[in-house]
């Protein structure tokens, strides 16, 4: 008799330790899953050196495949073969008519950040150039010349109405390190060479993807016009919203790229 309630006793003891295992497994699981973050996906990463002029591709480097090409009727972007300090090769846009397309748009309802390696070189007879936007129901993000002549960075939403505009102005004919961060809905901050350089907010829905680079298409028959004036030497475009510590870690790194010799 002993021996049977010592057994059972055992019995018992382990389904309790099993059980408790089993119950802290879970809690384990459910607390990893809870703390689990999502970070923004890198979707494009188009780099001056994987630009080809005689075509109008630009291979994305990223490796999603994204790559960006030549729309009927427009004129294919240069090559200019040296022009960081480092002698690294950027796009150049002549804020006419060369324009490209990527081959998968970004609908920004969930939120994106553009950060871009650029030279502006002033403005267009529109006063506004494009670096990537989409049609009239999609984000257009831009440098602009203001009334004060100054250069700055500019988010437009489905009205063409600004969001809002960077504090400082981005200098012309000099490479900069320029980005926006923003949400499904229009709130974000402008960022210069790495630095947070003005929020803005709003309340938007956007319904068509952004498709280009150095263009946007704000008329009812979506026709291209806005177009950049200047060279890119490279243009990420993430899918969600990264941190200003990301960004301003993002944007060394590239600085870094660009400046010392190969």
């Amino acid at each position: 008799m002993e021996n049977c309630k010592a057994l059972l006793a055992r019995s018992g003891l382990m389904m309790l330790v099993v059980a408790v295992a089993m119950f802290t497994s879970v809690e384990i699981m459910v607390a990893k899953s809870v703390s689990i973050k999502t970070e923004p996906e890198l979707l494009s990463d188009y780099k001056a050196v994987n630009y080809n002029p005689k075509t109008g591709i630009w291979n994305d480097a990223s490796g999603n495949r994204r790559n960006a090409c030549l729309p009927k009727g427009a004129i294919a972007p240069t090559l200019m073969a040296k022009a960081t300090v480092n002698g690294s090769p950027a796009v150049s846009f002549d804020g006419k008519i060369q324009y490209l397309k990527m081959s998968k748009g970004l609908l920004p309802d969930r939120g994106c950040t553009i950060v871009a390696f650029v030279e502006p070189k002033g403005r267009n007879k529109n006063m506004a150039t494009a670096i990537i936007a989409g049609g009239p129901e999609s984000l257009e993000y831009r440098t602009q010349t203001m009334s004060n002549g100054q250069n700055r960075q500019v988010l437009l939403n489905t009205d063409v109405t600004a969001f809002g505009a960077s504090n400082s102005p981005v200098p012309v004919h000099t490479f900069s390190m320029v980005a926006v961060a923003t949400n499904g809905t229009g709130n974000g901050t402008f960022y210069l060479n790495g630095n947070p350089d003005g929020t803005f907010s709003g309340h938007d829905s956007f319904t068509e993807p952004m498709w280009f680079i150095g263009a946007a298409a704000t008329g009812s028959g979506a026709t291209p016009a806005e177009f950049f004036r200047g060279d890119i030497a490279e243009l990420r475009i993430y899918r969600g919203v990264l941190s200003s510590r990301r960004i301003k870690a993002i944007c060394a790194s590239l600085k870094k790229d660009y400046s010392r010799p190969h």
